[in-house]
């Protein structure tokens, strides 16, 4: 099931703060990371889950997800957990509509970025 994202932005920049002990030079890289591998990351998973190579959709699921837990991405995070608990328990159930939600989560991911963060720090 797709959930309706309205409580926190894609990027949370305060928990962010948080990893980073307050270092907004710090936080901004931990996030800039992230957005700059986000392309590739989703373009690995896409990849394997479209040729059904689950262990490398794992491997590349597994890194996103611990990449997520370092810069505040929390809906990523969320997605990719669900996603990592179907792999490990061998079932499908639901994938396919998580697969079309994180896609949705990264490309809302980078454009809050771009058009919010980015701004913030000029």
């Amino acid at each position: 099931m797709t959930e309706t994202i309205t409580t926190r932005p894609p990027l949370d920049w305060d928990d962010c703060m948080r990893i980073a002990n307050n270092n907004k030079k710090t936080a901004y890289e931990l996030i800039y990371m992230f957005i700059k591998d986000l392309p590739r990351a989703k373009e690995d998973i896409n990849s394997s889950y479209s040729s059904k190579q689950a262990n490398k959709l794992r491997k590349e699921v597994h890194k996103l997800l611990g990449a997520s837990c370092y810069c505040g991405a929390p809906h990523i995070k969320n997605t990719l957990e669900k996603i990592n608990n179907l792999l490990a328990r061998n079932t499908n159930n639901n994938i396919d509509q998580l697969m079309k939600q994180l896609n949705l989560e990264i490309d809302e991911a980078m454009t809050y970025f771009r058009e919010e963060l980015l701004q913030q720090q000029d």
